[in-house]
């Protein structure tokens, strides 16, 4: 079979993606390895379980398509031929998803997605290649509608975790703590300033990095929210995880395409969640894990 070319790392990029891979077969037999499985399907089935009851359509991401979302802070694509185009693996959904709230006005994905990250990105602990996320999208809704919506999925999976999973929590040494059902908030300029006093050198224009949000959350016991951040719309608060994972970003359906002008006459306003609300994320939260390789199936990450 011939095979298939795809967009290469830079050869200064040294990555080691093979050792996870090959002897997973023995880790995931382990009781530590079958904790975490256990309790990522219960994740799952929380998630569904709120979306559901709000009137939310689940549909099926594409894996593949002629575009994708052009907003992933450098991380590379993998290109592949279909049938005389060129294609590439979905690094999000957020346009697809967008489209489908023009028939739906509530839907959400577990949403397969591959990106090519830097080298660099494999001491953050926060980076995969390949991930699910939970991505939904709400018509005409607002970002106080799907902040109150984030609010009730983290207090509902982080219940439901504590309920049915006290034998793997056990086994993994962790205690669970239910969050307000109100997550606190603080606007962009609260945190550029709170930074700025704690000796941070940051550009306000720019977004929080990855240090800079770690110490962020260390003033917080539980996820929060940031809004009006000025790297983004006004509209999109960043929900945080604590040790500075972001959670998801609320976004408008603004120029996001080549055909924009023809998309805004047939896409609606909305709102959604497009970033990692799945085991990615919330498993580290959950579970105490260094890193989110550590939560993945099969081990694959940028180092």
């Amino acid at each position: 079979m011939e095979s298939i070319p795809h967009r290469q790392l830079s050869s200064e990029v040294a990555v080691d993606v093979g050792r996870g891979v090959r002897f997973r077969y023995r880790s995931i037999r382990s009781a530590r390895a079958r904790a975490i499985l256990t309790i990522q399907h219960e994740i799952s089935r929380a998630f569904r379980k709120v979306l559901d009851s709000e009137g939310f359509l689940e549909v099926l991401a594409p894996i593949i398509g002629p575009v994708t979302d052009p907003g992933i802070q450098g991380a590379g694509t993998i290109e592949v031929p279909f049938y005389g185009e060129t294609y590439v693996l979905m690094t999000s959904m957020i346009l697809y998803k967008q489209m489908t709230v023009a028939s739906f006005p509530r839907v959400y994905s577990f949403s397969p997605n591959v990106r090519l990250e830097a080298s660099a990105s494999s001491t953050t602990g926060r980076h995969l290649v390949e991930f699910y996320q939970l991505d939904l999208e709400v018509a005409h809704g607002t970002c106080e509608d799907v902040m109150m919506l984030g609010d009730t999925l983290m207090f509902e999976v982080i219940r439901t975790v504590r309920q049915k999973c006290k034998e793997q929590l056990a086994t993994l040494g962790r205690t669970l703590h239910l969050p307000p059902r109100t997550l606190p908030q603080l606007t962009f300029a609260e945190a550029i300033e709170l930074l700025l006093n704690d000796g941070f050198t940051l550009d306000a224009a720019e977004e929080i990095p990855w240090e800079a949000e770690c110490h962020l959350s260390n003033h917080f016991s539980t996820p929060f929210w940031v809004t009006n951040s000025a790297a983004a719309s006004s509209r999109s608060p960043l929900l945080t995880l604590k040790r500075g994972r972001p959670v998801a970003l609320a976004t408008s359906s603004g120029d996001l395409s080549p055909d924009s002008s023809e998309r805004s006459s047939l896409i609606p306003d909305s709102v959604g969640l497009p970033s990692g609300l799945m085991h990615a994320m919330i498993s580290p939260l959950l579970i105490r894990a260094s890193s989110y390789r550590n939560t993945s199936l099969y081990t694959r990450s940028p180092a």
